[in-house]
């Protein structure tokens, strides 16, 4: 035990912070690519700018393709002796960069991940796959969660309600952060919660 009653963090262990005093776990080494100064100690602070969702995504795909790439099968008929290993990091990055872009029409990210890369580990493994993506995915989608609404994707574009004007164009308000609507849409995303 840590003083205080907390529970110590194994080797390379850390916690992300998040706004409100959320804490999640997850191994620092596999997120950043310097060591933080003391392990038990080792917080994240993200950057809440464009740029920093943007290389936070990129470090959280990362860190998923690091933490499953020893156990990566390779196909023996593949032109390349790493395509699986490619593979699996390109469905890592993919997943993040929607997760962060697109996070109102992706519903379940761990699970659409998993589906994207389970061929490439031998059966065996798969639970552990499954459990490393849902791990980083859920701090993942936290993180994209708790930022700050700056009006700005993550490559700088500005948001857009999610809603189609009478005329068929796509609405150009300001969105809620919690709904992707703008305030003269938000109704629409009632319908949503009652067709669910």
């Amino acid at each position: 035990m840590v003083p205080g009653g907390a529970t110590p963090l194994p080797p390379g262990g850390a916690t992300l912070l998040l706004p409100g005093g959320a804490i999640r776990r997850f191994n620092a080494r596999l997120i950043s690519a310097a060591p933080p100064a003391s392990h038990a100690d080792a917080k994240i602070v993200a950057v809440h700018s464009p740029s920093g969702l943007e290389k936070a995504t990129y470090q959280f795909s990362r860190a998923i393709y690091r933490e499953l790439a020893a156990e990566i099968t390779e196909d023996p008929h593949a032109g390349s002796p790493n395509a699986n290993h490619q593979r699996v990091l390109r469905a890592c990055e993919a997943a993040m960069e929607r997760l962060a872009t697109d996070r109102h029409y992706f519903a379940h990210p761990a699970r659409t991940l998993f589906r994207d890369i389970r061929a490439y580990f031998p059966v065996g493994s798969q639970l552990r796959v499954l459990r490393v993506v849902q791990r980083y995915m859920t701090c993942a989608d936290e993180f994209v969660r708790s930022r700050p609404q700056t009006g700005q994707d993550v490559y700088g574009n500005p948001l857009q309600c999610r809603a189609c004007t009478r005329r068929g164009t796509p609405c150009q308000r300001m969105p809620l952060p919690e709904t992707g609507y703008c305030p003269s849409h938000q109704h629409l995303a009632d319908t949503e919660v009652l067709a669910a």
